[in-house]
């Protein structure tokens, strides 16, 4: 009810549609396009910062990330999506049929494995030149190299060479790998041409859960481990073997997809129990993310970027609060934050009685840079006529199909003047029609 009593829809379009991150000299999409010289630099600065309306926010967020939170051992490297389904945009939009959010932007992120802490993250941008996941990996980590993290990553990351680097680094790495990547022993390669013994590998699939073949080169062990499916570990932090009375993982037989039976207890190498334990960072950051979510429908590309920076903000904000206050739970932060940020500004003392006429709300609105008593808001009768439209005999620049051309009508306008006032910059001028109006209003009472 606080939230609902302080935040009215009117309020919250006025505030949406006046929505902005950064400076006007800093944004490409306000500069002059008359010369071919100037809409390159347009461009080049569209594609040297994608992020530009946001660039301010995503900074300050990125770097907190990145300072403000003292990570555990154990990182994890996946992807996470910002959904948007929109044509304009100047971030690459990528579509990922296994993801829950399968059509957006797409971000390399680095969490925490444990809580779900978010350090670290990248949108995705193609290039001229491919890009290996494994640079991509190895970017994404920079940062907490040589604190002797351990970092897990899927297949679509792992690589020899990247666990050789990031070991030179004092940084372990742990994560399945394709069996016919690049450096790997020739002897469990599935591959007849490498393998002459290739029959025994693809055979794995029909052996009993917890088989397990390993080879160790070095601090570096790669290791073939049956279980639903045969998986492929690559680590450079666990030897080749397994200690026979505690490494065990706890697995259900089923049948044709039917659980038959109770748990079992399946032997398995530490990379496959650490790498089950500590995969899910980004997917533990992307379930918080989805709680009280505040991303809206929106046709701007930029604010789903916002939204997606507010969550990043307020997920990682409640993990920091558990360390001192475990006991909260997530809706009860979410609230002190919103209290937090209406700080008492909520002056409604009536509500709507449901079969009963509308109240007025009491709600302090959004002051104008003019009167705190002229403000915009949006006006409770129908559309009307822009009263300074009207005045200047402005008229819609496309003609009706009599020839006509239509009335500038708007549903916004002056809660003191009570008159409606659109908020747009017209051709061959540079203030709104709110602002032109109350401007000449004040040259009028100094005359």
């Amino acid at each position: 009810m606080l939230i609902s009593r302080t935040m009215s829809l009117g309020r919250f379009e006025l505030l949406s549609s006046n929505l902005g991150c950064c400076a006007r000299l800093n944004n490409p999409d306000l500069w002059p396009t008359r010369t071919s010289k100037q809409r390159q630099h347009q461009y080049n600065k569209r594609k040297k910062y994608p992020t530009y309306p946001v660039k301010p926010v995503w900074d300050e967020v990125l770097n907190n990330c990145k300072t403000k939170f003292l990570a555990k051992q154990d990182l994890a490297i996946d992807e996470a999506m910002i959904a948007y389904k929109g044509f304009k945009s100047f971030v690459h939009k990528v579509f990922m049929p296994m993801k829950p959010t399968r059509v957006g932007f797409k971000a390399y992120s680095l969490a925490e494995s444990e809580s779900g802490f978010m350090l670290n993250f990248f949108l995705h941008q193609p290039s001229k030149t491919p890009q290996k996941m494994a640079d991509i990996a190895y970017r994404v980590v920079e940062p907490f190299l040589n604190l002797y993290h351990h970092v897990y990553t899927d297949k679509a990351y792992t690589s020899v060479s990247l666990a050789r680097k990031l070991k030179a680094n004092n940084t372990y790495l742990t994560g399945s790998i394709r069996q016919n990547a690049v450096d790997l022993p020739y002897d469990l390669s599935p591959n007849p041409n490498k393998n002459p013994r290739a029959n025994v590998i693809k055979d794995m699939n029909k052996t009993r859960r917890g088989t397990m073949y390993s080879r160790q080169n070095g601090s570096l062990t790669f290791v073939l481990w049956k279980d639903s499916k045969v998986m492929s570990i690559l680590s450079n932090a666990f030897n080749a073997f397994r200690n026979k009375r505690t490494d065990f993982l706890d697995r259900y037989h089923s049948v044709d997809g039917v659980q038959v039976g109770e748990r079992q207890s399946v032997a398995a190498p530490p990379h496959a129990i650490a790498y089950n334990k500590n995969m899910g960072g980004v997917d533990r950051s992307d379930q918080l993310r989805s709680y009280f979510n505040c991303a809206r429908k929106a046709n701007i590309w930029w604010k789903q970027m916002l939204y997606f920076l507010l969550d990043i903000a307020r997920v990682n904000g409640f993990i920091c609060n558990q360390k001192y206050h475990p006991k909260k739970t997530h809706c009860d932060f979410v609230m002190e934050v919103a209290d937090g940020l209406i700080n008492g500004y909520n002056y409604t003392t009536e509500t709507r009685n449901r079969f009963g006429p509308r109240q007025p709300r009491q709600a302090q609105p959004v002051p104008a840079r003019h009167a705190p008593a002229h403000v915009h808001i949006r006006m409770s009768n129908n559309p009307r006529q822009c009263r300074q439209c009207q005045r200047a005999g402005r008229r819609q620049p496309a003609a009706d199909r009599q020839g006509n051309h239509r009335l500038i009508v708007t549903r916004f306008g002056c809660d003191g003047c009570q008159i409606y006032l659109c908020n747009r910059i017209h051709p061959g001028e540079q203030l709104t029609c709110f602002t032109r109006w109350h401007s000449a209003l004040d040259d009028v009472q100094q005359q």
